[in-house]
């Protein structure tokens, strides 16, 4: 995306781009002026009130084609925001026309402001901390086989269908830049394919088969980017844990379907009599009546 820009409204003294970005510090306070007006945040030189957001070049006759152009134009003006504050924010404070960097720097807030607002509007910017993708599809578990050589019919295959869920937190420190640092936490939870080696007896000998099973997966972890134009660093460290087995089951209860997993602990109580003794399975969290 270029960071070239050229405003709609005109400003005096704006050099229309800010790539590099205006030696004067006049003319970077007009062209940081011009992207306020063109943002709405600020009323054309002319007077009068502050406008809409005007996001020419706007061609297209199709709503869907208008639809196209307006969020161009808005990742354009996201885009010449970007090189604005990098602008603003490498000029010193003590520059002899303090009043004008001061004015520049109010301008780009007040764009800034317009334009994630309009961005959030469009949907072309993530306002949730935590965003999640549920990721579902069925399964192969089992291939179908002949019986015989000779048979001409085979067995099912068998399938089933499983899901889980990716979330990620937003990136930390990344706001309006480009270049830098950021941290965020991401992970996932739920049923996954897992191919696992079982113990079989064929012919009175132990074999080692390969089988699918169901996963559940529970894991977490911190992430730390570093980056720079187009390039960027990641680091991700992650811990959780697996369980594997048949672990979810579909039941129907009131017309609906649901989907029971399991828990790594059961709570139950056991009625017994003065002679009778049972003993709770391992792993069960039991209490045990007299009656």
């Amino acid at each position: 995306m270029t960071r070239d820009f050229h405003p709609v409204v005109a400003e005096t003294g704006c050099a229309s781009q800010l790539t590099p970005p205006p030696t004067d510090i006049k003319d970077l306070r007009a062209c940081a002026r011009a992207l306020a007006v063109d943002a709405g945040a600020e009323p054309p030189s002319t007077g009068g009130v502050a406008l809409a957001f005007v996001p020419a070049p706007v061609t297209g006759t199709s709503p869907t084609q208008r639809g196209r152009d307006i969020h161009v134009a808005l990742l354009q003006r996201y885009a010449a925001l970007l090189a604005a504050k990098e602008a603003v924010s490498n000029r010193p404070s003590g520059t002899v026309a303090s009043a004008d960097l001061q004015d520049a720097r109010r301008f780009v807030a007040e764009a800034a402001a317009r334009i994630h607002a309009q961005l959030q509007e469009h949907g072309l910017e993530e306002t949730s901390l935590v965003v999640g993708e549920l990721r579902t599809g069925p399964v192969v578990t089992s291939s179908g086989a002949f019986g015989s050589s000779s048979s001409t019919s085979a067995d099912q295959t068998g399938g089933q269908v499983l899901a889980h869920v990716v979330w990620q937190t937003a990136h930390a420190g990344a706001h309006d830049k480009t270049s830098g640092s950021d941290v965020s936490a991401e992970g996932q939870f739920g049923l996954q394919p897992a191919l696992t080696l079982i113990k079989t007896t064929v012919a009175g000998q132990q074999q080692l088969a390969a089988q699918f099973q169901q996963g559940l997966i529970v894991d977490a972890g911190l992430g730390a980017n570093a980056f720079t134009g187009n390039t960027e660093f990641s680091a991700l460290a992650r811990g959780g844990f697996v369980r594997f087995g048949q672990l979810a089951q579909v039941f129907e209860s009131n017309g609906a379907n649901y989907l029971a997993v399991p828990g790594a602990w059961r709570s139950c109580v056991y009625l017994r009599s003065a002679d009778e003794h049972r003993t709770p399975e391992r792993g069960n969290s039991c209490t045990t009546l007299d009656g």
